[in-house]
């Protein structure tokens, strides 16, 4: 694109150097001629006079046209011109790269301490909500074992309750321990994931850096090619 707007900016800069010498160069023929009639012309106005005048009043507003044309060139011309500096060069685009990279190191940073947060606060409350079922089951047995001793009725039923604690308890331990393979499982693919796209990010950098190196050899063999 940048190639495609500096020819289009060299043609139009070369189309009105020729139109402003033809334009000169008519304008000069003219003044020639209308010096020449007056010159000729002796005494009042005759036919001859009329159409010369006419003649120059056309030319006249030719000329005018194309000065207006010539105007509109121009703002084409610093058109083209603003389009051309508004395309950035290959350092600033270099320099912006670098400050995108820099951002998103700094936001992957944020939200990956940002996430160990919330993770290590539901860790706790999941910790605080088991402790508290646990003071709960301990406190409900202690409340119920000296009545229970009481008769033989009694403590069959809370032998029988603790077996259900026991059972309830179980349950509890097999799904956490479920919850946490699953959890292993998604951290093994995290991981083996994560490793992929370090070894892509390594082969990006080397191939940007590789890419530098041969933009610079270029430049440097067009001056010399240009020279």
């Amino acid at each position: 694109m940048l190639k495609a707007l500096v020819a289009l900016n060299e043609n139009l800069k070369a189309q009105e150097a020729k139109f402003k010498t033809n334009c000169k160069r008519q304008l000069t023929q003219l003044k020639e001629q209308i010096e020449k009639l007056q010159k000729s012309v002796t005494s009042g106005i005759s036919p001859e006079d009329t159409e010369i005048e006419e003649t120059f009043q056309q030319d006249s507003e030719r000329i005018k046209r194309a000065k207006q044309l010539v105007a509109k060139k121009n703002r084409d011309i610093a058109l083209v011109e603003r389009k051309i500096d508004e395309v950035p060069a290959r350092t600033e685009l270099t320099q912006y790269q670098r400050q995108f990279v820099e951002l998103y190191e700094q936001v992957g940073s944020k939200f990956t301490e940002t996430r160990q947060y919330y993770t290590f606060y539901n860790t706790l409350e999941d910790k605080k909500l088991y402790l508290s079922k646990e003071v709960s089951i301990l406190n409900s047995i202690h409340d119920k074992y000296k009545p229970s001793m009481a008769s033989k009725t009694s403590k069959e039923q809370f032998l029988d309750s603790l077996a259900s604690i026991v059972k309830s308890v179980t349950q509890s331990l097999e799904k956490t321990e479920q919850k946490l393979n699953t959890e292993k499982e998604v951290k093994t693919k995290l991981t083996e994931s994560y490793t992929a796209l370090v070894d892509k990010e390594r082969l990006y950098y080397k191939a940007t850096k590789e890419f530098l190196e041969e933009c610079k050899k270029n430049e440097l063999l067009q001056s010399k090619l240009n020279a």
